[in-house]
Parts: C-alpha cells; structure tokens; sequence
C-alpha cells in the first residue's frame, strides 16, 4: 500500500475545477486551510474516510516547524468544518487502511511511478513489507 500526497490550500469549489487547482506540495503546513485542502483533493473518500497527510519543509531536511506542530496539537481539538486531526505514525495509518477499508475498492497502480517534477525519489520497486 501507498499513499500520494494530496496536501494543498483549500479551494473555493467555484475555483477547485481549474487546471491549477490540482497542484499538490510536499511541504505541507499544519493548518485548517491545508487540512481542508488536502480533504477536498482526496479521490477515495468512499474508500476510506481516513487520509494521510504529511506536514514539514521536505527535500531540505527541514522537517515540522514548532509552528507546524503546535497547530497540529490544536488542530486535534476540531475547527468547525475542517476534518480532524489526529498525530500518528504512518505505520499506523496503513495498519488501519488495511483493516477498514474495502481493499477491492482500493486503486491499484501498475508500473513504474514516476514524478516529472521529482524525479528519482519514487518507485514501486520496494523490497520490505508492513
């Protein structure tokens, strides 16, 4: 199993069809605009009602700010309307992925991923297990 980011800023729904409201980030904030932003990109909602997010400046090791993980630590307390936030490890999320969801609902990808803005730091060619 695998997870691609969805996190981005909340769109309006009279923007959210435009080409460019379907751009992702990596380094994603810890915010309600974020958290709405990264609900609302989501494709598998009748899959799974959970999803993962990640938060922290990516590529230059930078990782959550004290920022970041203080709005997280509020965000657990709910905003209206913004999904909630619950602190976990990956791990965790796709044990329960695995035993909640339909998993013959669940998309299947075939072949290589490859990421033209990114490249290298992607494959299906993973040798562990869960």
């Amino acid at each position: 199993m695998t997870c691609l980011i969805t996190t981005r800023d909340y769109i309006p729904e009279s923007e959210a069809q435009k080409p460019a409201s379907n751009s992702t980030t990596y380094n994603g904030l810890q915010n309600a605009s974020q958290i709405m932003g990264t609900w609302q990109r989501y494709q598998n909602k009748d899959v799974s009602r959970e999803l993962l997010t990640c938060y922290g400046y990516g590529d230059g090791g930078g990782g959550p700010t004290a920022e970041m993980l203080e709005q997280s630590r509020r965000l657990e307390y709910g905003v209206a309307r913004c999904p909630q936030v619950r602190q976990t490890f990956v791990r965790d999320f796709f044990h329960r992925l695995a035993e909640t969801a339909d998993r013959r609902r669940l998309p299947v990808w075939n072949g290589e991923l490859y990421l033209e803005c990114h490249r290298g730091t992607c494959s299906n060619q993973y040798l562990g297990s869960l």
